[in-house]
């Protein structure tokens, strides 16, 4: 039984490790003003995840819940102006990334299933997939922390406890608001 309990707790660590991995470059990034050029595609890419997460983050809202149609929808258009417009090193490396973050989550998921759903997974794959590894942790460090700001008022304000699951899917759409802003400012 000690050694269950050893294996969970390194675990544990290890998913704060992994964490971290992808939140201290994005804070860095931020802090120092780091310049963030959305290229043509991208930007396509961009808007395309902008509107598909203000539907998202409606359903995840209201159903807590993230469609897979959903998902597969904006993959198909993505992919098609992956192929379109990028050449196929770009967009194997895409799907790479994607392929990548998918495990990284969703190991993440399968070892904490009440810190993050699966739809949240597919959601960061899709996001990664569509803007690339330095934009998405751009996205998922600005995401993360606006849940946290808004998780910890609520918690100041007792309009919910600590077992309260917050749907993420609005605080993606925040980051990419962030990201497509920051993009139109430099």
């Amino acid at each position: 039984m000690e050694s269950v309990i050893v294996a969970i707790s390194k675990m544990e660590r290890l998913s704060r490790i992994v964490l971290g991995s992808f939140f201290v470059p994005g804070m860095v990034d931020i802090l120092l003003g780091g310049q963030v050029r959305l290229g043509e595609q991208k930007m396509a890419n961009a808007m395309i995840l902008f509107v598909l997460c203000l539907y998202l983050s409606w359903v995840d809202f209201h159903h807590r819940r993230i469609p897979n149609r959903a998902l597969v929808a904006g993959f198909v258009l993505i992919s098609f102006l992956e192929l379109a417009l990028s050449s196929p090193m770009e967009w194997l490396m895409a799907g790479l990334f994607a392929i990548l973050s998918s495990l990284v989550f969703g190991w993440i998921s399968y070892y904490k299933p009440l810190a993050l759903g699966m739809g949240d997974v597919k959601l960061f794959a899709l996001v990664c997939y569509g803007l690339g590894i330095r934009d998405f942790v751009v996205v998922l460090t600005v995401a993360s922390l606006a849940a946290l700001l808004v998780s910890l008022v609520l918690l100041l304000i007792r309009k919910v406890s600590l077992k309260y699951e917050v749907p993420f899917a609005p605080f993606v759409t925040m980051g990419l608001a962030v990201l497509i802003f920051m993009s139109e400012a430099s």
